[in-house]
């Protein structure tokens, strides 16, 4: 289990958060900005040339619409700062555990091998115990 997690990790890649669009370039006959329009009454002079044709290229939005951008706007970027955490999170875990089978998949050196170090300790113990016994033995005790 331990290696399907470890392998999934490792095969996926995060993709990145899309970046924000920028802004559209202002287009030739535009209006310059919001401009109300309320029910019952004249059109705005800023919409109204003086020959009584529109005097700007505008598009009219219903109010609720433009409230429900504005909340989907605010969800998405609310949305966007989870996800850059829960992945910032995830991409650590992931590089710590890369380098972990790294690490591991790396060969042992021969002094570190435990077979290795059982015959050099049987080295070292005889070569200790055949010096104690020579050196005993040469000063008469």
């Amino acid at each position: 289990m331990l290696i399907l997690l470890l392998g999934s990790a490792l095969a996926s890649d995060i993709p990145p958060l899309p970046a924000r669009p920028e802004p559209q370039e202002a287009i030739e006959g535009e209006c310059e900005g919001e401009v109300p329009l309320n029910a019952g009454e004249p059109l705005p002079a800023a919409l109204v040339a003086p020959e009584g044709a529109v005097a700007c290229h505008a598009v009219a939005v219903p109010i609720s619409d433009v409230l429900d951008l504005v909340a989907i706007e605010a969800w998405s970027e609310a949305l966007a700062d989870r996800y850059r955490v829960d992945t910032s999170q995830l991409t650590f875990e992931r590089n710590w555990y890369k380098a972990e089978a790294e690490r591991l998949s790396q060969p042992v050196p021969f002094f570190q091998q435990p077979g290795a170090q059982v015959v050099i300790g049987i080295v070292v113990g005889s070569g200790l115990t055949v010096g104690l016994t020579y050196a005993l033995s040469a000063s008469g005790t």
